[in-house]
């Protein structure tokens, strides 16, 4: 499954590589090694990539490249692993940027009302505000609580609850949140 994946990007960034100049966004996903970027980066640009072809094979290329560059730009920006954040977008939204929950959160990181206002995020669908948005609170929630784990409860539970806990809540969405977003990165990086 996973080299159909891999093969799958392959075809996707060849595609994407065809048509992103009718969409006017800059390929910079995978920049040469000569520009000082890690070796990785190409290969996690590869994987999310995949991801959202499989999550949301419906998008244009020009909003899956949009995706990608603001998951890689936020991510680093906000010293989180882009893999992490792309599967917090992954359980979320399943990458869709018009997504709105019975709660009422919004966009692809499904923003609440408070953490719009919070953050002065005026156009929660714009693509570039919600990641940003999205990964400066998880990066604010893991200093916060100190622990990836703990930011991820308070990301889906809220950090009230919490704080006055002190430990992951024991509400089954909550778990299975956290389970699902930890194991991806994982599955993701074995094939690397």
């Amino acid at each position: 499954k996973h080299l159909i994946i891999l093969f799958i990007s392959t075809a996707i960034l060849v595609i994407i590589s065809h048509t992103v100049s009718a969409c006017q966004v800059p390929m910079s996903c995978e920049p040469s090694q000569e520009q000082g970027e890690p070796a990785d980066h190409s290969i996690n640009a590869r994987l999310i990539l995949a991801l959202i072809e499989e999550y949301n094979p419906t998008l244009s290329s020009c909003t899956k490249q949009s995706i990608l560059q603001e998951i890689l730009k936020s991510s680093i920006a906000n010293n989180l692993d882009p893999l992490f954040v792309t599967a917090v977008i992954a359980a979320e939204s399943s990458f869709r940027p018009n997504a709105v929950s019975h709660c009422g959160a919004i966009g692809l990181m499904q923003l609440t009302q408070g953490i719009l206002q919070e953050l002065n995020i005026k156009d929660p669908y714009a693509i570039a505000e919600n990641i940003a948005g999205g990964c400066a609170y998880l990066a604010k929630l893991r200093h916060r609580f100190g622990d990836l784990s703990l930011a991820l409860a308070a990301y889906n539970a809220g950090p009230t609850r919490v704080a006055r806990l002190n430990r992951i809540p024991r509400i089954p969405e909550t778990q299975n949140y956290i389970k699902k977003n930890a194991k991806l990165p994982r599955i993701l990086n074995k094939n690397t």
